[in-house]
């Protein structure tokens, strides 16, 4: 794997199951449909494993006691989530729309407003929790047949993801200076908690 991060000859094509992996407990190592690709993965070579190691909650920031309050509304459609998170300059709310048998999307974000936004920057930072064992433990059931990827929250991924796409690209076109501030807040969070790794 290094040696193909380093563009040299390699003797077998380096890959990624991104989330999938047989070394820590995961929803797919319960599901018995994922045990074949599990045990190839365990016996390959060349293979990069996401771990995830930080905590992060709301605004790149550890979790506050009652900061978050979820609410669970299930119907013969499927099953909504809304979320509120009360913090110090207003409430804001994100609405997870779960139909039966097919994926979950968000239907309302917790930033569609300026005055949204104005909230959401409001949020306090908290250190969040780090658990390097996770990545020690995945680093040593891989030995030298692959690499531990640790990633972190990127700061332009985090500030789209908190409001609706199609808003974050009007955004960018008819006020790019309010996105300049939240990618900036945003970085400045992401970099602390790259530093608690």
């Amino acid at each position: 794997m290094l040696a193909a991060i380093r563009r040299q000859p390699v003797d077998f094509v380096p890959h990624t199951t991104y989330n999938i992996h047989p070394y820590l407990p995961t929803s797919h190592s319960a599901d018995p449909s994922y045990t074949e690709i599990l045990d190839q993965i365990r016996t390959s070579s060349g293979i990069t494993v996401k771990v995830s190691a930080i905590d992060e909650g709301p605004g790149l920031s550890g979790h506050f006691h009652g900061l978050v309050e979820t609410r669970e509304e299930r119907d013969s459609g499927g099953t909504t989530l809304r979320s509120v998170i009360h913090g110090p300059a207003g409430d804001l709310l994100s609405e997870k729309r779960i139909p039966n048998g097919q994926p979950a999307m968000v239907v309302k974000h917790y930033v569609s407003t300026d005055e949204d936004l104005v909230n959401y920057m409001s949020l306090p930072y908290n250190p969040p929790t780090v658990n390097a064992k996770r990545i020690r433990q995945v680093y040593e059931a891989i030995g030298e047949g692959g690499v531990v990827f640790v990633p972190f929250s990127d700061p332009m991924f985090a500030s789209a993801g908190v409001m609706d796409f199609e808003d974050f690209c009007i955004r960018c076109a008819e006020d790019p200076e309010s996105l300049e501030r939240l990618i900036a807040w945003s970085f400045e969070r992401s970099l602390e908690n790259v530093r608690l790794l």
